[in-house]
């Protein structure tokens, strides 16, 4: 496969629109990357990712400028990358998109986690516990209700947003299929 059909499927594969490379220099001047990666989500919106690649693939600038995949698909290599041979270039962008792949992977999780409504929406603790949150202060304390509770004279039980948002992140707390 060539380097561009190489480049098509990835974009697609997840949800890329754009990939854009700079180069840079660290704090103790060794070269690094800054890579910029625009997804593309129908569900919870469209968002950028953005990091720096100093050890593995740093070089990663010197060879791609960018790839676009909308409105129609276009790859931008450095004239470096045009003094290369197609595995050379093959072998090079593999290892970059094995490298950012699990990071595209974070950022979507995070999107998705960030776009949840706590009011209204009805969670499940540690695959035991159901819940459902009423209101927010404003202030991160959120007043919830435990579902399915045997005791009819329940007093408001308080949860913080942030506790909410980080056990979603870790995984005991997920949104109820309703």
């Amino acid at each position: 496969m060539n380097h561009k059909l190489q480049w098509s499927s990835f974009m697609r594969s997840n949800h890329v629109s754009r990939i854009t490379t700079n180069n840079n220099i660290d704090i103790s001047g060794q070269a690094i990357s800054d890579v910029n990666i625009y997804c593309i989500n129908d569900e919870y919106g469209d968002y950028k990712v953005s990091f720096k690649l100093g050890d593995d693939c740093a070089e990663i600038c010197q060879y791609l400028v960018s790839v676009n995949n909308q409105p129609d698909f276009t790859i931008q290599l450095s004239e470096q990358a045009q003094q290369c041979d197609e595995s050379q270039l093959k072998s090079l962008f593999d290892q970059f998109m094995k490298l950012i792949k699990p990071r595209l992977k974070e950022a979507q999780k995070e999107q998705e986690i960030q776009s949840i409504e706590f009011i209204g929406n009805t969670f499940i603790l540690n695959n035991h516990t159901t819940f459902r949150v009423l209101t927010d202060d404003g202030e991160g304390r959120l007043t919830i209700e435990i579902l399915g509770s045997k005791n009819d004279e329940q007093q408001p039980l308080n949860l913080s947003s942030h506790g909410l948002l980080d056990s979603l992140y870790l995984g005991s707390i997920k949104v109820a299929q309703e």
